[in-house]
């Protein structure tokens, strides 16, 4: 099976699984529904449109999918964020538009930034985010994350460096707020 990184994959909407060379399966989660397309004269049936309605999201489900191991691909996006963020000058603000539950992004900005602010659509996705910042016991574990970028940055992973790197993303975390791509204007206050 190919797995497509998780935000790529979220964001197309899209897994694909192999058996062989060619894709055999495409699975497109609309409207709650997986749909995959099926060959018919005409060609590829045409998927339902996409919804706002993202009432039936889990985010510790997603979570638990996509993030239950540091994966090859998780790797490849941390690489090239760690990349990117040493690139870029140091302090200012990031604004995470559409992160979803998940805070990846996040542990390679910590150095580079002074300010986070983090936007979603979706309320239990920021839900999920807040349980985190605050420490809810039943939020997702970063940490075999923050080992990583750690060590993608040179950095010692111990488990003191682990605990500083997400005690400063909490801190860098000042805005937690509802987004809206769609709207013209498309952050509002705090959710």
């Amino acid at each position: 099976m190919i797995h497509l990184p998780p935000v790529l994959g979220f964001l197309c909407g899209l897994v694909q699984t192999r058996s062989g060379p060619f894709p055999t399966k495409t699975v497109f989660p609309l409207r709650g529904k997986a749909f995959s397309p099926s060959l018919s004269k005409k060609g590829i049936d045409e998927p339902p449109p996409a919804t706002n309605n993202w009432s039936h999201f889990d985010p510790k489900a997603y979570l638990r999918d996509y993030y239950s191991h540091v994966g090859l691909e998780n790797l490849a996006l941390w690489r090239f964020l760690v990349r990117v963020f040493s690139d870029l000058p140091r302090g200012g603000r990031l604004l995470e538009f559409g992160g979803g539950p998940t805070l990846y992004s996040l542990i390679p900005a910590a150095n580079s930034v002074d300010e986070i602010h983090f936007c979603d659509y979706s309320e239990t996705n920021l839900q999920e985010v807040r349980g985190w910042l605050q420490g809810d016991a039943d939020a997702f574990d970063w940490t075999h994350f923050v080992c990583a970028t750690l060590e993608l940055e040179g950095r010692v992973a111990s488990i003191d460096s682990v605990r500083r790197r997400g005690e400063h993303i909490k801190r860098l975390v000042t805005k937690v707020m509802r987004a809206n791509g769609g709207l013209g204007e498309a952050a509002g206050g705090p959710a």
